[in-house]
């Protein structure tokens, strides 16, 4: 095999190089205290069941995870879980030994202003067997993401081809019409994130509708906010240049985020 024109020995490559067979999660750590751990370890338990990976042990992962983390008083730390090495082709019979990695940087926590969201062109497909999956498939994002940088905003709706709103690049949305909170479904594209399932399962917001919505239920929101592991909740300013009612994030969500965190 040969890397960057030098030989090496062996020819097997990770199949997640390969083929994106994987998936991963990323979480923070503070003070030694990976945030939130249960529920990351359950996305990733959930995930190896459905590509049928096996998991290495939870408590060899955790350690390594502090470790990882130990530099800093926060840091982001990211795991990665993938088949294993070799195989002929696409095809994974046989017998694998899964590969795992971790990754940690500082984190530098800072207050975000609230979001200017725009509209994303590129548009996700639709795929039920990996909907709600942080798989490492992920060339849709990338993509997105130098969509929104070209265009300059905070952040993109995305939706999915059939005009659906699935998520933001990197995070998920949830937004309010009167008293009603909605957030998408995710059966067909998206990643169920952990803090969205936070929100979801403790009934933060009392209740929350699910469903496949289209985008002109979202431009009637008043308020709105994206979340993810990383950066808790951020409240959304605009979406498409009309300005949202209420530009806040929520008080019990800002309340829950701070006494769970700091």
């Amino acid at each position: 095999m040969w890397h960057n024109g030098n030989y090496q020995a062996g020819s097997q490559l990770d199949r997640g190089l390969q083929f994106a067979d994987g998936h991963f999660t990323t979480l923070l750590v503070r003070n030694q205290q990976a945030l939130f751990w249960s529920a990351h370890w359950r996305r990733l338990e959930q995930a190896s069941e459905r590509l049928k990976i096996t998991l290495p042990d939870q408590q060899r992962v955790l350690d390594c995870v502090r470790e990882a983390a130990s530099e800093w008083p926060a840091a982001v730390v990211k795991i990665i879980i993938t088949r294993g090495l070799g195989g002929r082709g696409y095809s994974a019979k046989g017998t694998f030994d899964s590969q795992w990695y971790v990754n940690g940087y500082e984190h530098v926590s800072q207050v975000l202003a609230p979001a200017q969201l725009g509209i994303a062109e590129i548009q996700l497909g639709s795929q039920p067997l990996l909907a709600g999956l942080k798989s490492l498939s992920r060339l849709e994002q990338v993509l997105l993401a130098d969509e929104r940088d070209q265009r300059g905003v905070d952040e993109l709706v995305v939706l999915d081809q059939q005009q659906q709103v699935v998520e933001a690049v990197s995070s998920n949305i949830f937004w309010r019409v009167g008293k009603q909170w909605f957030t998408p479904q995710l059966s067909s594209a998206g990643v169920a994130g952990v803090i969205r399932q936070q929100v979801l399962q403790q009934g933060l917001l009392n209740r929350v509708q699910l469903g496949h919505f289209k985008l002109a239920h979202l431009l009637t929101a008043e308020q709105a906010f994206l979340c993810n592991s990383v950066h808790g909740f951020r409240a959304v300013a605009a979406i498409d240049g009309q300005l949202l009612v209420d530009d806040k994030v929520p008080e019990t969500l800002s309340c829950w985020w701070q006494s769970n965190v700091y």
